[in-house]
């Protein structure tokens, strides 16, 4: 699954290597409105846009993707695509989402004047830290999920032998 989303994100900056990524999350039987919701604020604003998402968890994945769009009106694009997503969060959830920090980190790479094939490294690089964190969490806590919010609702089997190279 992880290839497949990794090749996702290649597609898309292959399409437009400029573009913003959100992440959205909603119940899982919520996933498809949700996307019908989005597609609908994209084709409105010409604010063109690719997803993915795990149906079991009900995590979307969205790129923003600049195409076409003139880098005067991209930044006011971008703006007013968020503020119609958080509005339809709110009125899903009650509750006002905002993007996280990585939403502005295109923009001020881009400021900065770093090459756009450089972004997903500095991303990552910048992100490091983090995922290191959350991996030795996990460790720590009998590998819980990391979101807590997130409720596993498949079937509990139980994998014995798996570090030891056992069936």
């Amino acid at each position: 699954i992880w290839k497949v989303r990794k090749n996702f994100s290649e597609a898309s900056t292959t399409d437009s290597p400029i573009m913003v990524m959100e992440d959205f999350v909603v119940p899982a039987d919520e996933l498809a409105d949700l996307l019908k919701e989005l597609e609908k604020i994209s084709a409105d604003q010409k604010t063109p846009v690719r997803s993915v998402a795990h149906a079991g968890d009900g995590n979307l994945h969205l790129d923003i993707l600049k195409k076409d769009i003139p880098d005067d009106q991209w930044p006011a694009k971008v703006e007013a695509f968020e503020k119609a997503a958080i509005k339809t969060m709110k009125k899903r959830k009650g509750i006002t989402a905002c993007a996280n920090v990585d939403f502005y980190s295109g923009f001020a790479y881009r400021m900065l004047g770093f090459r756009k094939e450089i972004f997903t490294p500095l991303f990552a690089i910048a992100r490091t830290s983090g995922w290191i964190g959350h991996h030795l969490e996990s460790r720590q806590n009998d590998r819980k999920l990391i979101r807590p919010a997130n409720v596993y609702v498949g079937e509990m089997k139980k994998v014995e032998g798996i570090l030891n190279g056992k069936d």
